[in-house]
Formats: structure tokens, sequence, C-alpha cells
């Protein structure tokens, strides 16, 4: 493919430009002269078309090529170039344009498929380098891939390297990892007004634990609330009691009951068949506004569903479509032996989230009374029984 250049060539003293050309020796064709312009095919190169008017093509200042320059009254600027040269200028301006969209998308996709901020939060004074280390002890710092970090492994691990915590969340929003700590914070044990310790809750005493003061209970008593616990004094040698500000803990056991009335009927939900659709887009784990629906029902359930927008596209732009489904409501008499099975297991579930903040459970007694109308779940707790 030989070289050339199409130009435009107007203003004055046109035919200076054309014997510059000739003389030269440069091959000139489809010249068309129109209104003071002229337009001609060069067999040349755009440097050498500069050269020839003592022009530079280069521009050093700006570091881009001229396109033009003016020269005896008259300015010539370059339409096309054509050759080897010409298309090698295009298609390696082509190919690092590609190139740099290339490596922009996969160092987004390097970028968002890891971990590059952990944050750790909640209601425990446990330090931040603390937990760090832990969770690199498992496996997962800054940098580890998304596809590395199991959340409920994650979880265990924390609960069982800090057993003062009562529970952990952890959660992979984008490229940040969020730990969430709780720990229970027992209630301080505070010595009443009048120096004594009174009981605040009523059970079997299982042990006595004194910092100040003298003991008035014993492992296996029976207490009530209001019950002297520890007395705010003590007996000296000589027979007499020397008054001190009584402090302590006194742990016993007591219970609490759940119930739930049995009628020997349920209420089922079912889907009216009406829905609605509300969709929204996430780019590099970052989410971006879609179409939000109001949800007209009373009462619904949703289903979500993930998908790529474009398959095998370079932006990997993801779909999530959530559908609000109607629910209607309808009594039904399921089996006695399934349905007490049922409120049972909601009793025990009931139970341990009321209990996880008292103490340890002991003992579970299950109770259906006999007209079938009620049944009643009994849970002995070990807790203290002077909490302020």
């Amino acid at each position: 493919m030989k070289n050339a250049v199409y130009v435009s060539v107007k203003g004055l003293n046109l035919h200076l430009f054309m014997r510059k050309i000739l003389k030269n020796g440069v091959p000139l064709t489809r010249a068309v002269k129109k209104d003071g312009e002229i337009t001609v095919m060069l067999s040349c190169t755009v440097s050498k078309l500069f050269a020839i008017f003592g022009q530079k093509w280069y521009n050093k200042k700006k570091g881009v090529p001229s396109s033009s320059f003016h020269y005896c009254g008259f300015t010539v600027t370059v339409l096309r170039t054509y050759g080897f040269a010409s298309l090698f200028q295009s298609v390696w301006r082509r190919i690092g344009v590609v190139a740099g969209v290339i490596a922009v998308a996969v160092f987004m996709l390097w970028y968002a498929g890891a971990v590059r901020e952990i944050s750790v939060s909640g209601g425990s004074p446990l330090s931040e380098e603390r937990v760090l280390n832990v969770l690199s002890e498992m496996g997962v710092s800054q940098g580890t891939r998304r596809q590395a970090v199991h959340l409920p492994t994650l979880q265990n691990g924390l609960l069982a390297s800090f057993p003062e915590l009562t529970y952990v969340t952890v959660r992979l929003d984008g490229v940040r990892l969020s730990v969430s700590l709780y720990e229970r914070k027992d209630q301080e044990v505070l010595p009443v007004a009048d120096g004594n310790v009174y009981a605040t809750a009523s059970g079997r005493v299982t042990g006595v634990v004194v910092y100040s003061g003298t003991a008035r209970v014993s492992v296996g008593d029976y207490v009530q609330a209001g019950d002297l616990l520890i007395e705010g004094c003590y007996a000296l040698p000589d027979g007499t009691a020397e008054k001190t500000e009584a402090s302590g803990e006194v742990y016993g056991e007591y219970d609490l009951t759940f119930s739930r009335g049995f009628f020997g009927v349920d209420i089922e939900r079912y889907r009216s068949g009406r829905s609605v659709q509300s969709t929204s887009y996430r780019l590099f784990g970052f989410s971006v506004k879609g179409s939000e629906s109001s949800i007209p029902f009373a009462l619904y359930e949703s289903e979500t569903t993930h998908s790529y927008l474009f398959d095998g596209c370079i932006l990997p732009i993801q779909r999530e479509v959530r559908t609000y489904y109607e629910l209607l409501t309808r009594a039904v008499y399921p089996d006695p032996l399934e349905y007490k099975k049922r409120l049972l297991n909601e009793l025990y579930l009931e139970a341990e989230q009321s209990c996880a903040a008292l103490g340890r459970i002991v003992r579970v007694s299950e109770d259906v009374s006999t007209d079938d109308s009620m049944i009643r779940l009994t849970v002995t707790v070990e807790a203290s029984l002077n909490e302020k």
C-alpha cells in the first residue's frame, strides 16, 4: 500500500502550492478546484509534505502531530492519510483504546473480587486488632478473594475464640467485610442502700460468692425475692460485729414458663396469584438504582433472583429482580400430633432467645394440659439471684 495524503488548500497564491509540489517531484491526482479551494491527493507522507514547505509536522509543545500549516497566504489542511504508516497509527490508536478499556475492566474485576476493607463494630470492648488477628489466622484479611470467605465459618471461629461474646454477625457487602460483635453485659451486682444484698428473684441457691460481708444463705436453700442474701457485717473474735458494705453474687435456679394455646386449628397462608416486581442493578458489588415498585399488599412474601444483564460482557452488571406475592389466609385443621410438635418447637426457640441473656438453661420440661387447650414449656435457668 503506497503512502498518500489527501489535503485541502485554501487562500491566495494557490499556484505556489502546486508549483512547490511539482518541483519536488510529488505525483498528484484527483485535483479539484472550487470556490478558491483545491483538494488534491498527494503521493507522499504527511511528514514529507510538511518538510517541502519548511514546516515541522510534530508539535513538541502540544505533544501531538500537526494537521495543518500556513504558508505564503494559503493554508494546507490534511483531510486523510493512506499507507502502511497511517494504517499502523490508526490501528495502534484503536488497540490502545481497547487495551485501556480491557485493562480498566480487568482491574475492576480484580479489585471487586477481593475483600478490600474490614470493619469491626458492635457492643464489645474487644480491640479491632485482636479481631483482625483471629480473622487472619482463619485466612481472611485485606486482599482475600471473595470466593474464599465463608461467613458461617468466620462467625463460629470468632465465637470460639472469644467466649465472652453472645453472638457475631458477619456480612460481605461488595468489597467491605463487616463484623459486628455483641457481648452480654452482666448486670453489676451492687449492695442496697442499707449495706446488705437482697434477692431480686426467687429460686434455689446453687452458688455463693462473697466479696465483702457475711453470707446468710447456703447452697440448696430456697429464697424468695426480697430475702437477705449477704449481710453487711463481719463477726469479730470478741463476739461483736463490724459493719461493712455487703457485696457478692448468689447464683440459683428458677423456672420460667412459656405457653401456647392449642386450639386444633391453624391459619395457612397461600398466594392469591397477584404480584409486583422491583428491579435493581449491581456493578462490581455496588448498587445502582433501578425501577422501584410500591407494595400494594397488606400480607406478602418475596423472592429474589439474580442474573447478569449481558452474558459474556466485560462489565459484570448484575440484575436483581425481587418479586412480591400477595398472600391470603384460610383456616386449616392439621394433624394434632404434628401441630403439638410444631408448637413445642416454637416454644423451644422462644425459650432459647429469652434465656440467652439470663443464664444457662439447666432443665426443660413439657406439659400438655389434659383438655388439649394449652401447651406449656417450663425452663429451669441458672443465673444470678441478686442482679440489680
